[in-house]
């Protein structure tokens, strides 16, 4: 199996192999040529590099990727359309804009309605307001009965307001002004998308498909030429995995299942598919060929957690099935069936209400892709004893705070709101806020080990949240993101092997001196850099290690690593610098030592790793 840094390498030169030839073969590419020049910056094909590997990609959740890009090209034959509106990008722009307008008009004539209220702010605003609703309605209109009749209708005016003078309630005149600027900016950008009438687009889809015909085909001669590099190297990825096992269960022409899939499924009992709104086509097309027609097939998912599009999960399967299947009481023996899990036995009530409220004003079919009824709501069914502490928070960091000085360095934002989140539980945890503990069925004061910070992307920021907790002597685990290479221990252990290869790098070296390892406070640092005030720090380290024996015992365990490193690979040297410096003795007396020795030994096995050097 080729890992993933292997993968990107041989990508990366297949898709200069085919890059090369296309260059070649000019007389037969005009259409690549013109690809070039839509997408490249002068002699940059960055880009166009980028967009074929990302295509690829999206590519792979296709069960038959060459049948759905000729698929996509058939679309861009538009001999006989002469409304753009009937292309699948025009009816997708249509149909968002519908429903933009819709909400900004139902937004407008609530702030008519909030005007009317008040003689003086009717008699300024109204008129403005009125003729600006009007104008919505006549678009939406136009929206329906199609591109052209949307073109012809150009802006939205939003006529000048008048003036009010000595009004008291200026809430009211900022919500209402500022419902009218928030759509004026919205329906801007709406209405911009209907300048051109469908001849001009058209036309214009029409000349751009022979670029597109030629990126499907560049992309079709990379995954070529990737495919013949794996296999000249006796690779496969995980894609080539689902791929292979879709073409040995189904018949590519008839979509039935091969008489493999027939026996392998005899297997099987039941097939049951957890967290099935993150399944793709492929994934799918497996499960089914190995069921029996979908007789055993059992799928539990929950459209709401669907949170791998972007590694090209596609929800809308779950969806379809959700939607056409019948309810389990009324469903026909051997007919798919729905069974909804409303009832849930782990959250409090509380909990269940916030969810309930933030789904059912989220959700639609337009927004969500499905309506948040009654039937989908949760409705909690755990025993736990009231308490009047156990409400939901919303609270809301106020980066404008502190504006009064703009000479201060503000924090960023991932940093406010890891204190913030620190400062929260310490408050907790003094406060002895009281929990449910269900070992014991009783209440007791909640420890660290009850709270959990939930992050979306941890890599970047995790760093922020385990430092905020430390100074607040918190104990905590964090797990993911860049957690692992950004420990102390791997820290350390990186940086020695950074002054292996050039030890006049300052941050390196003091990071090192400073560890736990050598335990060089900042006082000896300084008295160091005051030998040589000027150049590099290990210019000075070396004047001190004519009258200092730490020092001195640094560059000897230094040294004799340099020495060692040109004969080992470089797993032998991180475990002769493990051995050497004792680093997981060092690290694992620290507080956490179990989990740091586990980084270092993974750093290790990293090392290990085939491709290694």
């Amino acid at each position: 199996m080729a890992d993933e840094g292997e993968s990107e390498v041989l990508k990366r030169q297949a898709l200069d192999t085919v890059m090369e030839r296309r260059y070649e073969t000019r007389e037969e590419t005009d259409g690549f040529f013109a690809l070039v020049d839509t997408l490249s910056a002068g002699r940059d094909d960055t880009r166009l590099f980028e967009i074929v590997l990302d295509t690829d990609a999206k590519l792979q959740s296709h069960p038959y990727p060459g049948k759905w890009l000729r698929a996509r090209l058939d679309e861009l034959r538009l001999d006989q359309t002469a409304d753009a509106g009937e292309t699948p990008w025009g009816r997708f722009l249509l149909e968002d804009a519908k429903q933009q307008t819709i909400y900004w008009k139902k937004e407008m004539q609530r702030a008519v309605d909030l005007i009317l209220g008040d003689p003086i702010v009717s008699k300024a605003y109204f008129d403005s307001f009125a003729e600006t609703v009007a104008a919505l309605d006549g678009f939406l209109k136009a929206l329906c009965q199609g591109w052209d009749q949307a073109a012809g209708c150009g802006s939205i005016p939003f006529p000048r307001l008048g003036s009010v003078r000595k009004f008291e309630d200026k809430a009211l005149l900022e919500r209402v002004k500022g419902v009218r600027t928030r759509c004026k900016q919205r329906m801007g950008r709406v209405t911009g998308l209907f300048e051109d009438k469908s001849d001009v687009l058209i036309s214009g889809l029409r000349a751009v498909r022979p670029a597109i015909q030629a990126l499907f085909s560049l992309t079709e001669d990379f995954e070529a030429e990737y495919r013949r590099e794996k296999e000249r190297r006796r690779l496969l990825d995980f894609a080539d995995l689902e791929h292979i096992a879709v073409s040995a269960l189904l018949d590519e022409e008839t979509g039935a299942p091969t008489q493999l899939a027939k026996a392998l499924g005899r297997r099987y009992t039941e097939i049951m598919v957890d967290e099935y709104q993150d399944t793709n086509a492929v994934q799918d097309l497996i499960f089914t060929a190995l069921s029996r027609k979908g007789q055993n097939l059992f799928l539990v998912g929950d459209v709401k957690q669907s949170i791998y599009r972007f590694r090209l999960a596609d929800p809308t399967i779950f969806l379809w099935k959700y939607q056409s299947f019948r309810p389990c009481e009324s469903a026909r023996e051997g007919e798919p069936r729905r069974v909804v899990l409303s009832q849930n036995f782990r959250s409090r009530r509380e909990v269940l209400e916030a969810v309930n409220f933030l789904f059912r004003n989220l959700m639609s079919e337009e927004f969500g892709e499905m309506d948040y009824t009654e039937e989908d709501a949760l409705y909690p069914e755990a025993d736990y004893p009231e308490n009047e502490k156990a409400q939901v928070e919303l609270r809301v960091i106020d980066l404008a705070a502190g504006e009064e000085n703009p000479e201060e360095e503000k924090p960023e934002l991932s940093q406010s709101e890891a204190h913030f989140a620190a400062a929260r539980i310490k408050s907790l945890l003094e406060s002895g806020f009281p929990v449910f503990d269900k070992d014991t069925g009783r209440m007791r004061p909640v420890s660290p080990g009850d709270i959990v910070i939930l992050l979306r992307a941890p890599g970047s920021v995790l760093h922020h949240y385990v430092r905020a907790l430390g100074e607040r002597d918190i104990p905590c685990q964090a797990e993911g993101g860049e957690d692992f290479l950004s420990s102390m221990e791997v820290s350390v252990a990186l940086s020695f092997l950074s002054l292996l290869d050039n030890a006049r790098q300052d941050i390196p070296l003091i990071s090192v001196l400073r560890s736990p390892v050598f335990s060089f406070s900042p006082d000896d640092l300084a008295s160091i850099r005051s030998f040589v005030p000027e150049g590099d720090f290990y210019e000075a380290l070396e004047a001190a290690a004519k009258t200092r024996e730490d020092c001195r015992s640094f560059l000897e365990a230094l040294a004799a690593m340099r020495d060692l490193a040109p004969d080992l690979g470089m797993d032998q040297l991180i475990w002769q610098l493990y051995n050497r410096l004792n680093l997981l003795g060092v690290f694992g007396a620290l507080p956490g030592g179990e989990r740091r020795q586990s980084n270092l030994v993974m750093l290790y096995e990293h090392a290990r790793a085939p491709g290694t050097v």
